[in-house]
């Protein structure tokens, strides 16, 4: 009776860890994401103010290689893989805390 209680004790702290680890995951991974959206602007911005000297130089005949070397050309980042690989594996890490943690609560609450 009494390892019965420590085990499902012991089982609901191990479940009840890997879900907030879930959790503490997906919110890095948005956090990340969107901080790599804010940098991405930024590059952009940058660039888009250069381009009236970019399109004179293209103009003048310029090589493109030598352009782009002067005023290289951001990564078209498409935003929100890091976040949706976050929640797809928080969602998952949660299901799996999930089970020791119910079992546990089981175990601790049974009554024989």
């Amino acid at each position: 009776m009494k390892l019965a209680k420590g085990f499902g004790c012991v089982s609901t702290i191990i479940g009840s860890m890997i879900m907030a680890l879930a959790v503490f995951f997906a919110v890095a991974c948005f956090i990340a994401d969107k901080e790599a959206g804010e940098k991405n602007q930024v590059q952009w911005e940058e660039y888009n103010s250069h381009l009236t000297e970019i399109d004179s130089l293209e103009k003048a005949g310029v090589a493109d290689s030598i352009i782009y070397e002067k005023y290289p050309r951001p990564v078209i980042r498409q935003g929100g893989f890091a976040t949706l690989f976050g929640g797809f594996f928080a969602l998952v890490a949660f299901a799996v805390g999930a089970i020791p943690f119910t079992i546990g609560l089981l175990l601790y609450n049974k009554k024989s």
